[in-house]
């Protein structure tokens, strides 16, 4: 005896090929066809890429600042000589010097004379120049340059210590330390987009991850 067949009702699953897709391993797109999390995906990796550039950008630029405020302090402490009473140094035409003090201390009488017995011009540099080296803090109380390349004689009415040092370069430093100040705010915007990167990318990940294998 033959059982009667069951009634088909609309929309019921029939279990064999071509039913609802719904199962593990197929992505299900978003209401706009999109794969929820791909767009956070992509815009994480280019913050991350560009975070990291920003970073590189920002290291070289403070890295290069520093280089340059060390370099300005080294060629006074290069080109010093260090004297008490009097000294003869050679320089060559056209170059500026001062002479400095320890800091907090009064700047003595003094006198130059080249090989020659020519005077160079005084009071050249219109700067106040302050610069440490080996420990020891200076400040500069007059100035001169040399009229030709020869020896010069500068001899002061203290016995105290003067030093003869070029004058410090004011905009190498300013620029040196506006160098620095530019490349800390670009290495930590770089740094702040590259942490926001890698959040997006990797919960971008996690929403297409989990758009591919859905609960049910």
């Amino acid at each position: 005896m033959s059982m009667p067949a069951q009634p088909q009702y609309p929309g019921s699953p029939q279990g064999g090929p071509g039913s609802p897709s719904g199962f593990p391993g197929l992505q299900t797109p978003g209401v706009d066809g999109k794969v929820p999390g791909k767009g956070m995906k992509k815009a994480g990796l280019i913050m991350l890429i560009v975070g990291l550039v920003l970073c590189l950008i920002g290291i070289v630029v403070f890295v290069v600042a520093i280089v340059k405020v060390v370099g300005v302090a080294s060629d006074v402490s290069d080109n010093s000589t260090v004297f008490n009473g009097s000294a003869t140094i050679e320089l060559e035409a056209g170059k500026d010097m001062q002479a400095y003090v320890h800091e907090g201390e009064t700047g003595p009488s003094c006198t130059i004379v080249g090989a020659d017995g020519t005077n160079p011009d005084t009071g050249t540099v219109n700067q106040k120049s302050t610069v440490t080296t080996e420990g020891t803090d200076w400040e500069s109380f007059g100035s001169f340059t040399a009229k030709s390349t020869q020896e010069y004689t500068i001899t002061c009415d203290s016995p105290n210590e003067v030093m003869v040092a070029p004058p410090v370069s004011v905009g190498g430093i300013v620029g040196s330390v506006g160098g620095i100040i530019g490349g800390l705010l670009v290495g930590g915007f770089g740094f702040l987009l590259l942490v926001v990167g890698v959040i997006l990318f990797f919960v971008g990940r996690s929403k297409a991850k989990k758009a591919q294998n859905p609960a049910f």
